[in-house]
């Protein structure tokens, strides 16, 4: 099940991707300012998870932004921003990764969820 959950997620980025290369999600300009506020309040929640002594073996991975793949697609009134995490070839993490809606208007975070 989990496996058609992935296959799901990385069919909607792919298809997301191709939108802004195709040019369809390009002709906002709004919709690069959309993942970059996104990214910025993922960024924040990331950091915020840190803890100093932490010594769980990925801790470092999981709350750095680099390590999340990034799918952006456009809607009528609102940008989807995704963020899923990067897989590390032999280890199975669960969870992780968000969903925000960023309205087209105000570019502000309107609603976010969190990948569990």
């Amino acid at each position: 099940m989990k496996n058609i959950a992935g296959y799901f997620l990385s069919a909607f980025l792919l298809f997301a991707s191709l939108q802004v290369v195709a040019g369809e999600g390009a002709g906002s300009p709004g919709i690069f300012k959309a993942a970059q506020v996104a990214m910025s309040d993922f960024d924040g929640h990331l950091k915020g998870l840190r803890s100093k002594g932490d010594k769980w073996k990925y801790a470092d991975y999981v709350t750095d932004v680099k390590n999340y793949a990034v799918g952006v697609s456009e809607g009528e009134a609102v940008f989807v921003v995704v963020f899923v995490r990067k897989r590390i070839k032999g280890v199975n993490l669960t969870g992780g990764g968000a969903k925000y809606l960023v309205d087209k208007n105000t570019l502000k975070v309107i609603d976010v969820v969190g990948y569990k």
